[in-house]
């Protein structure tokens, strides 16, 4: 809107009456008090002409040429006060002394204070008119009225906020203030008539009020009164004020404000657990209204946002419904994703928190156990977030897959915890549905239920396999691309790797292979193949069939592999961890025991807890000297031995993964045990048939083998297990690989050198055949081997 100019030098010529004196230049900085842009029209407008504001900027405009008004009305007041008249006529070039004020002088000096007193109060009607024209007209306010309504600042602050603005970023304001530094002694002057309005002003620059303690001003320090200390604007506050989007990654690594596109119905959970938590966020507004109707606010005057703890392994879609929640409710999304905030703690945890409010959106702290760890794990920050959390009055989402490292305090604070499990095959293939377009071309043999059954991912490595896939399929097959079952297998397999290997932490194992390739008996492989279905169906029998409701206990999978030395316990066990994608953490039984007491207690607990955190597959080797009987009470020692077998039947019970037990010693293991096992199983001593085919599997498909290799032979003369077949292959291939070039092979003479070394036997014993060895002929060199290495049988 237009307006009118206001020549200060004019009007004080006309009040004196002599318009002899020469016209000044209006910029001149020693004559011109009020400088302003020549804008046509009317300041005082009646409210019926006045249009609402339809931009940020406009609002700003006719804010900041109002503070300018004010800012020049206050220099000219004060300069007035303190030399009466003369400064005026020092304006007007009459520099001569005079004893006293005349009448003239007196009017005159009234004359401008009012003039300008008018000024002002017209111009900042004129910006209460058009405001009030722009809420009546419709849902749009500026940016900083929307704040000021979110945050409950007064007019005063508000006032604050833009005549801070309008020093770094209006002419006007920086003219008339000489530069845009403020402080606070200048800002009360400026912005209160009175000295009560100062007075009860000064309380919105202590460390409690809301633009300090929202971090939307800063204060510089002094030895000094408050009234001295300088007064910034906080980056971030004024480029949203002025409508800039500032990137929070600009100003906090790890953190991220936007807009989520996924919906509710793109989440694949449970119809139950979903509901849940969209009907806990829907009447967050509403819980809101209600606590300040009903006095509870008063009451209890921190503690109003809601907190939400999403927990559950990675991929199982904390942030896909963290996503959702937000894009119900229209709201943008603050994610926070960094391990620490160092010595800036305090400021950064108070700006994150206020940027919050400023875009009502949803805090999001993805895998919050960073932070929100427990003060015993040395984190020292939680108290200063939890104040903060305390403070707001918002949504706070926090994700993690280590829910127990989170802080004790923190948990009183959680509204609702969700727990989002291992999704079940049925939900596995609606992921997989879900991550194919229509537009993908699918050959006939895709077959997604069979993916899901076989491969236990979740849905962050199903969005990971479709898209290897994809890439396989375009590399062979270019534009015209289709995807196969071949190339969905092969992505989930590349991701189930992945995933083994994404964790680590002491004694893992990754798993390199299945249940195919494992040498045993048809019925053991049975029993493994019933241990691994049962695995994969717990999330269905604990989710939507309702078992976990009936008892916390026995809800894992205990078993228990017995059998002579090298006869694949450990093997099965690591296949078993392949078949359901988890890793293993190995434990030597006799490494708990401790001649401490109470010290092998402590490290059972610690076992469990790791393997929980982990998500890993527990085994105990050699479970005899952990887990064998109980004695008859005869020193102190036999009491806390009772009490640790005691702890490990607990736990077992207790414990919501994989516990498998491996031992030689069967009848040493405590009676009680058994009750706790799901499955016990039996590994013999593998007969003829599966000591051949544990040869042939076992015997590298690259390793260069000599003609006279008869593996059958060897399955028939040696009545080995698998371990001792690996270890007689290894060390045959240790002689031959030694050799040179073109006799470099592994021949039947090596094999059965190492064998009877295996053995233990080092004399020869006939087996149907018998190997001539002379004296002089290096090792693993048959005298009588031709060329083609075939080795003369006696």
């Amino acid at each position: 809107m237009d307006r009118d100019e206001f020549d200060l030098h004019h009007f004080l010529r006309t009040e004196r009456g002599d318009e002899r004196l020469p016209a000044q230049a209006p910029d001149s900085p020693k004559e011109k008090i009020l400088a302003e842009k020549n804008k046509n029209g009317k300041v005082a407008e009646e409210s019926s002409s006045l249009s609402p504001y339809k931009t940020d900027l406009e609002y700003l405009d006719d804010q900041f040429h109002w503070i300018a008004t004010r800012i020049e009305a206050w220099r000219v007041e004060s300069r007035v006060r303190e030399t009466g008249s003369k400064a005026l006529r020092q304006l007007l070039g009459e520099l001569e002394e005079q004893e006293e004020e005349s009448p003239a002088d007196r009017r005159m000096r009234r004359a401008v204070l009012k003039r300008l007193g008018e000024r002002e109060r017209a111009l900042r009607a004129r910006c209460e008119g058009r405001l009030n024209r722009t809420r009546s007209t419709g849902s749009w306010l500026p940016r900083l009225e929307r704040i000021a309504a979110a945050r409950h600042l007064d007019a005063f602050e508000k006032t604050v906020l833009l005549t801070l603005t309008g020093g770094i970023v209006s002419p006007d304001i920086r003219k008339a203030v000489h530069g845009s530094c403020f402080e606070v002694g200048q800002l009360l002057e400026i912005l209160c008539s009175n000295l009560q309005e100062r007075i009860q002003g000064r309380r919105h620059f202590y460390r409690n009020g809301t633009l300090v303690r929202e971090g939307m001003i800063s204060l510089t320090e002094s030895l000094t009164d408050l009234t001295r200390y300088d007064v910034e604007i906080d980056r971030c506050m004024m480029d949203f004020i002025v409508g800039l989007d500032t990137e929070l990654s600009e100003l906090i690594d790890g953190s991220h404000l936007y807009y989520p596109k996924v919906g509710p119905d793109l989440v694949v959970l449970p119809e139950e657990q979903k509901k849940l938590i969209l009907d806990t966020v829907s009447r967050f507004d509403t819980f809101r209204k209600a606590r300040r109707r009903l006095g509870f606010d008063d009451l209890i005057p921190h503690g109003k946002s809601m907190v939400m703890l999403f927990y559950g392994p990675s991929g199982t879609g904390k942030t896909m419904m963290a996503n959702a929640v937000a894009n119900r409710m229209k709201k943008k999304v603050l994610l926070v994703n960094f391990p620490s905030l160092g010595r800036r703690a305090d400021d950064m945890f108070k700006y994150l928190f206020r940027e919050a409010r400023v875009h009502d959106a949803i805090l999001f702290f993805d895998e919050c156990e960073s932070i929100f760890g427990s003060r015993a794990l040395g984190n020292a920050e939680i108290g200063l977030l939890l104040t903060e959390i305390e403070r707001h009055d918002g949504l706070v989402v926090l994700a993690t897959n280590r829910p127990f490292d989170l802080d004790e305090a923190m948990h009183r604070r959680i509204t609702l915890a969700a727990e989002f499990r291992q999704p079940d095959p049925h939900f596995r293939e609606l992921i997989w549905r879900g991550h194919l377009p229509e537009a993908v071309d699918l050959a006939p043999d895709v077959d997604l239920k069979a993916l899901a059954v076989k491969y236990e991912l979740s849905g962050g490595f199903i969005k990971n396999a479709v898209l290897c896939a994809l890439s396989a399929a375009v590399a062979r097959d270019g534009e015209g691309v289709q995807i196969g079952q071949g190339d969905l297998e092969q992505g989930a397999r590349n991701q189930l790797r992945s995933r083994l290997r994404m964790v680590d932490f002491d004694r893992r194992v990754v798993p390199s292979g299945g249940l195919d390739c494992l040498v045993l008996p048809q019925d053991l492989r049975r029993s493994l193949a019933e241990v691994v279905h049962l695995e994969k169906a717990r999330s269905v029998l604990l989710g939507p069939w309702g078992f976990d409701e009936q008892s916390a206990s026995g809800q894992g999978t205990a078993a228990l592999f017995h059998g002579p030395p090298g006869t694949g316990k450990t093997l099965a066990a690591e296949a078993i961890g392949y078949e359901i994608g988890r890793p293993l953490k190995i434990i030597n039984s006799a490494e708990l025991l401790s001649r401490y007491v109470g010290d092998s207690a402590k490290n059972i607990e610690t076992v469990f807890q790791e393997a929980r955190n982990n998500d890993s597959i527990l085994v105990f080797d050699e479970a005899d000297g952990l887990f064998g009987a109980r004695t008859t009470l005869h020193s102190a020692t036999d009491r806390y031995a009772n009490v640790d077998v005691g702890l490990l039947l607990h736990h077992l019970e207790r414990h919501p993964g994989v516990v498998i037990l491996t031992t030689n010693l069967v009848d040493q293991i405590d009676r009680a045990f058994f009750r706790r096992m799901k499955f016990v199983l039996a590994f013999p001593v593998p007969d003829r048939d599966l000591r051949e085919a544990l040869w042939q599997r076992l015997l590298p498909s690259k390793a260069p083998l000599a003609q006279d290799v008869d593996l059958k032979a060897l399955a028939e003369g040696f009545e080995f297990t698998g371990g001792n077949i690996k270890n007689v292959i290894f060390k045959a291939a240790a002689r031959a690989a030694l050799r040179p070039e073109d006799v470099r092979r592994i021949t039947m003479q090596d094999l059965l050198v190492a064998a009877q070394e295996e053995r233990g036997d080092r004399t020869a014993r006939r087996i149907g055949f018998q190997p001539r060895i002379s004296a002089g002929v290096p090792l693993g060199v048959s005298p009588k081997q031709g060329v083609d290495g075939r080795v003369r049988v006696a």
